[in-house]
């Protein structure tokens, strides 16, 4: 049965936080003791417990690791937008003027949907390499966050999926709703992860309805 944390939890960790940064970190070890909580590696990878970037990260995202395919993802994302960005500052060669967004034909170019060159310049790359492509830096923020806190469910400590069927179930997914998107808008280019995020919240819903009669009243 899943770890599901509540706000008692989160005020046990806090003032047991407060009290190490007064003691030291040395005696990190009676946090499990106290609350009943998971022990220090699980809730922080640093050299100190009291790590304030461990703590927000999971507050906000429970389960994110360094080391798991949201990471890795996200990563890979920014990456592509940098380059993408570059890219398109190049082509548009007026400086002066800040812009977030990336130019279409940049775009076109590193592989967005487009209905046509699936259908008959069998691009199939298109189906899977929208899912690293954003319009502008908010589309870019919005996709990250969301990936991370819904891949988090499913990467943490109580590992509910496989990690290899977890980043397959994501990239079909995400190809999945390119080939739909294709097929009701062949004309219009398409970028971003959102399909893929909506197969991670079906698969989550389902597991919710699947294990329900587990959950405590």
């Amino acid at each position: 049965m899943p770890r599901v944390y509540t706000l008692s939890d989160v005020r046990s960790y806090s003032e047991t936080s407060h009290l190490l940064k007064q003691n030291g970190p040395q005696n990190h070890q009676d946090y499990s003791a106290t609350t009943g909580s998971r022990n220090q590696k699980s809730w922080c990878s640093c050299k100190y417990f009291c790590c304030k970037c461990c703590y927000c990260s999971h507050y906000f995202c429970p389960g994110f690791r360094i080391k798991s395919f949201a990471f890795v993802l996200s990563c890979t994302q920014i990456c592509v937008y940098a380059v993408c960005w570059i890219l398109t500052q190049n082509e548009k060669g007026d400086r002066t003027v800040f812009s977030s967004a990336i130019s279409q034909c940049i775009l076109y170019k590193a592989g967005a949907k487009y209905g046509p060159s699936l259908r008959f310049g069998y691009r199939f790359d298109r189906l899977f390499l929208p899912e690293l492509l954003h319009a502008n830096l908010v589309h870019l923020c919005v996709n990250i966050f969301s990936q991370i806190q819904l891949l988090s469910l499913f990467e943490g400590d109580n590992q509910l999926v496989n990690r290899y069927s977890l980043v397959l179930f994501f990239i079909f997914s995400g190809s999945g709703s390119v080939l739909f998107s294709a097929v009701m808008s062949p004309y219009s280019l398409s970028v971003g992860a959102s399909g893929s995020l909506c197969g991670l919240l079906g698969l989550w819903v389902t597991f919710i309805i699947s294990r329900w009669q587990e959950f405590d009243s």
